[in-house]
């Protein structure tokens, strides 16, 4: 038998192929409800060409390719196509006894050899996903008992959605949960409070069923849907959503009421457990944790297919860093659908560019609009070979935390978003506008304006999970007594140190991601003031209630490590950090950088990474009229 050829597509008439999945059963299609079955006979389809203007009735498939060495035989129009086995898997399951199942589906229905025809296919994408009668998001066949997680998804997740639960974030839930112990002022809804009792039995460890069911949810949201690029945008776009694993449903807001659930239960565990270990001395159940459920992810991708207005490309991109693709260009092509100024930015799918290309260019547009945090994205070591050391290797799925996090503004203009928590190091809260011959010719240097902080003069370890937050908090300590105190500021540098060891915020809390408050700064200072830092571990800190501060201290010290400068301002940074690099503040940034000269080319500066500095990031610097310089990045 041949192999499938693709018709030409006319790009004039915006034509689009579409895959007819054929019946099992070799009949006319009918109106009555037919039922999926799973057959062993080969699928086969058919495949036509429509156009989006007058496009008919179709259904998209959102998946993961899975294996490309991984394939099974379909037949298309008579001859033979080798699909992935996850994507003839899904086919296999959405086909039906007696009627046509008619889909559009990348792999097949996008000729992958012809770039030309991906570019132009790829630029419309989002529209074919818009116009989508539905689209039934494939998560894979049945598999580490998919079943019990989906049956809980929509249970649980669907009497959430009812009584409007999850969509009014985690104080709702935890408030109800507290209201199973003690009577609340003002009485809760009968149907929410029975709701709340039953899901604190679901999620109880002392359960029998705890270990089967938080192992299956787990599991579930491990697999690599929940992790490719591309499904950001199809689940933005979809008009109608359903998810299938294996022969079972869940539907778009019972998944993600579910999600709320589980991430938000989690914390309510995690106070109360607290709180227990004080009073009782109870110990923590073993094994498998809620907290070891990935929500975060899945739960992005459902809010801003939720989200009223279009987020900006850095938005996007910084809240997917994490996510993978199999052609590291589409983690930049996969967001330019769903971004709100895409076309602003110049930005377009075109595979006939390197990824060096890709990265450079997408990084000189967002750092020309004002959106310098690109730069706290920079990592090293990078894969992809030639990228100079200002643009941020995007291939990774692996990164240290930011500084800052960036949201959407809930009462702003559609779409704005805004940095979190304030900084102002370099005391501008404008954009810095660089000149356009400046940044967007690929051959041109990038020179940036700053100013000089100061030369790092020592630093410590780097963060070490194992010797943990006593380690970190001593290094800190050890490089702050290296300056010369006087008895006046000897009390605020030992508590400085409490704010440099979070890079002074909290843990974001609902919409706002605050700076350190001032009385959990005294509560540390006081209690371990007499106390060797070394012996500070998690559970002296959740002791004294400060255990979201020791949650952030991990997740920002991770990837960096203490340093001090030569006029002795202690900060953390990148963990490649050494004595002799250069702090700087970047005039339209946040937050200093520190950075390194070019050993070969001497007037050239490269970039280590972003970094937090004690005394620096109020606009300190600026407000001493220093000098503006002016340096090459490289």
């Amino acid at each position: 038998m041949s192999r499938y050829e693709y018709k030409w597509l006319d790009p004039a008439r915006r034509e689009f192929r579409l895959l007819h999945v054929l019946p099992e059963n070799d009949q006319a299609p009918t109106d009555e409800a037919i039922e999926i079955v799973d057959l062993t006979s080969p699928v086969r389809c058919t495949v036509t060409h429509a156009s989006l203007d007058n496009a008919p009735e179709y259904n998209a498939l959102s998946y993961t390719w899975g294996d490309p060495g991984k394939t099974v035989t379909i037949i298309v129009d008579g001859a033979e196509f080798e699909a992935t086995k996850n994507l003839e898997a899904g086919l296999r399951h959405l086909r039906r006894k007696d009627q046509i199942v008619t889909l559009w589906v990348d792999a097949l229905c996008i000729n992958q050899k012809d770039i030309p025809e991906k570019n132009v296919q790829l630029a419309q994408m989002r529209e074919i996903y818009v116009q989508a009668k539905s689209v039934v998001a494939w998560l894979g066949p049945s598999d580490d008992n998919s079943e019990m997680a989906m049956k809980w998804i929509q249970e649980y997740g669907g009497r959430s959605y009812e009584l409007n639960i999850g969509g009014v974030g985690g104080p709702r839930l935890i408030s109800l949960l507290d209201g199973l112990d003690a009577p609340p002022d003002k009485p809760f809804d009968e149907k929410e409070m029975l709701f709340a009792a039953d899901l604190r039995e679901q999620l109880s460890p002392a359960n029998s069923w705890h270990a089967d069911l938080i192992t299956s949810l787990l599991r579930m949201f491990k697999r690599a849907y929940w992790s490719r690029i591309w499904i950001v945008q199809e689940l933005a776009s979809a008009s109608d959503l359903i998810f299938v694993c294996g022969k079972a449903t869940a539907s778009d807001n019972a998944l993600y009421d579910a999600l709320r659930l589980l991430r938000n239960f989690a914390q309510y565990q995690n106070l109360k457990w607290n709180a227990m270990v004080k009073e009782t001395h109870f110990k923590r159940p073993t094994g498998v944790s809620l907290m070891s459920i990935n929500t975060g992810g899945p739960i992005n991708m459902l809010k801003f297919r939720r989200a009223p207005h279009a987020a900006p490309l850095i938005h996007i991109m910084r809240t997917f860093r994490f996510f993978s693709s199999t052609d590291p260009r589409d983690k930049v092509f996969a967001l330019l659908g769903i971004s709100r100024d895409s076309e602003i930015l110049g930005l377009r799918a075109d595979y006939n560019k390197t990824c060096e290309q890709v990265y450079t260019d997408a990084a000189r547009r967002l750092i020309h609009a004002g959106y310098m945090d690109i730069l706290g994205l920079v990592q090293f070591p990078k894969n992809i070979p030639g990228l100079q050391s200002w643009v941020p290797d995007l291939s990774r799925t692996g990164y240290r935390a930011p500084l800052q996090q960036r949201s959407l503004e809930r009462k702003g203009a559609p779409g704005a978003t805004r940095l979190e928590p304030k900084f102002f190091a370099s005391a501008m809260k404008e954009k810095i506008l660089l000149r356009r011959e400046n940044t967007m010719g690929p051959e041109v240097t990038l020179t940036l304006s700053v100013v000089r902080v100061g030369v790092i003069k020592h630093v410590g370890l780097h963060w070490n999970h194992e010797k943990g937050v006593g380690q970190w908090l001593h290094e800190l300590y050890r490089l702050s007594s290296l300056v010369q105190n006087t008895p006046e500021n000897a009390t605020h540098r030992a508590q400085a140190i409490w704010r440099v060891a979070v890079a002074d915020q909290e843990i974001r809390q609902g919409v706002r991601k605050p700076r350190l408050a001032d009385e959990k700064v005294h509560t540390a200072y006081e209690t371990f003031k007499d106390t060797d830092l070394k012996d500070v571990n998690e559970k002296a800190l959740g002791d004294v209630g400060l255990s979201y501060y020791c949650e952030w201290l991990q997740s920002v010290a991770k990837g960096r490590r203490p340093l001090l400068t030569e006029d002795g301002h202690l900060g953390i940074g990148p963990c490649e950090a050494e004595p002799g690099d250069f702090v700087f503040v970047l005039l339209g940034s946040d937050l200093p950088f520190v950075m390194r000269r070019e050993s070969e080319t001497p007037e050239k500066i490269r970039i280590v990474g972003e970094s937090y500095l004690h005394g620096v990031m109020d606009g300190e610097i600026m407000e001493r009229n220093p000098v503006i310089e002016h340096i090459e990045l490289c």
